[in-house]
């Protein structure tokens, strides 16, 4: 027979009704589609399966057996037909249950060890799945990048491709990608993402029209002065706790920017301002709960209220802080109230801030292309080559990394 693909079409709300979608059934969505990728199907017809709209459901199960009854491929655990694996996936489910059925004499012994032998590999799928559907949802907030870029963040979307893999897979893109940085930053051809510089965003201010950014050297950020991260290039900013002149010296000896990681404290831009540091980080939480709670040192637990008051705090610091200098603020993800967390994200950007540190890839990349506001991604033990992704894809544009 006919060699066929499978045809997939994606949209928004407003797009799907102004299209005629909302109204059309089956065959006369086929024909609408038909027209309107006409160049790309060059005379081929759309064959029609089902070719309904739908709204893709993430299922997630807490549990996979009860008693001798035992789920496997979508029942149990969905991935995003973006990524492709929902029939790879229910069968090397199959694979695995049979295995343990054959290796254990009682089937609630068997049945708990094919869960726990299967449930690490499909939920990071579907962490990639969810990253991947994602994007596609909010392509509306790519359009905005230029045609490489945004060819590379479609290929990355998952965020389990490396820059190495780009480079393997589509050497032409990496190398253009790469190029675009070096133009856009001034920087030499040969560097990787993460060794280029960056212009740390700073506030117009009336009494400072023409304020200058200040440049870091790369987009490695630390929170320790003496820190060098092996495989990195060296950091461009460092973020410490306290304003000691002796990790000013430190770090700008070293040729790094440094800023301090301050909770809400009337007197910390001051305290900086004095000491010569080049940003003010804020994290929510009040002037006595500044102890480091992450790896990275800049995460403080935040509670109700405080949350609230953050953006004022911002809004004081930007006023008495120099335009020249940046203001930074934590931002922590929490997935199941995204929605509420960009919210709270665009108050802190109004107040002032210029960069937000987030601990989350997926959230960086949303608050950077839709707010328009530098980001700051916190890497925990990632690969540099990955980091190399995060910064070319346009995900984030400094990254902390421990």
């Amino acid at each position: 027979g006919e060699l066929c693909s499978t045809f997939i079409a994606e949209c928004r709300d407003d797009t799907w009704r102004a299209a005629g979608f909302a109204t059309a059934d089956e065959d006369q969505t086929v024909a609408i589609l038909e027209t309107l990728f006409a160049d790309h199907l060059r005379g081929h017809r759309l064959v029609k399966n089902r070719s309904i709209w739908r709204n893709f459901p993430t299922v997630r199960c807490r549990h996979w057996h009860t008693g001798n009854v035992v789920l496997v491929g979508d029942a149990v655990h969905t991935a995003h037909f973006s990524i492709g694996s929902g029939t790879k996936l229910a069968m090397e489910d199959m694979i695995a249950l049979r295995d343990a059925l054959l290796a254990h004499a009682d089937v609630p012994t068997a049945l708990a060890a094919y869960e726990a032998r299967r449930r690490p590999d499909v939920e990071a799928l579907q962490a990639a799945a969810q990253a991947s559907l994602e994007w596609f949802e909010g392509t509306e907030r790519y359009l905005g990048m230029t045609p490489v870029q945004f060819n590379y963040s479609l290929m990355t979307r998952s965020l389990r491709m490396s820059h190495n893999s780009v480079t393997r897979r589509d050497p032409e893109l990496a190398a253009a990608m790469v190029e675009q940085l070096a133009t856009t930053h001034h920087a030499a051809p040969n560097l990787t993402p993460l060794a280029m510089p960056f212009a740390l965003p700073v506030t117009p201010s009336p009494a400072v029209p023409g304020a200058t950014p200040q440049t870091v050297r790369s987009r490695v950020v630390v929170s320790d002065p003496e820190t060098t991260a092996s495989l990195m290039p060296a950091a461009g900013l460092v973020m410490v706790g306290t304003p000691d002149p002796a990790a000013v010296a430190t770090a700008h000896a070293g040729g790094a920017r440094i800023a301090l990681r301050v909770a809400s404290s009337a007197n910390s831009w001051a305290t900086a301002h004095a000491h010569g540091f080049d940003g003010l980080v804020l994290a929510p939480g009040d002037a006595a709960s500044t102890a480091p709670a992450d790896q990275a040192g800049i995460a403080t637990e935040y509670h109700r209220g405080v949350v609230e008051a953050l953006p004022a705090t911002i809004a004081t610091a930007r006023a008495a802080w120099p335009a020249d200098r940046f203001i930074g603020a934590v931002v922590h993800d929490r997935p199941s109230t995204r929605a509420a967390v960009v919210g709270h994200a665009a108050q802190l950007v109004r107040a002032g801030a210029t960069l937000l540190v987030v601990d989350s890839v997926v959230l960086a990349d949303r608050l950077r292309n839709e707010l328009h506001v530098a980001t700051c991604v916190v890497a925990g033990d990632a690969r540099p080559t990955d980091l190399d992704a995060m910064i070319a894809a346009g995900r984030a544009d400094l990254v902390l990394v421990s």
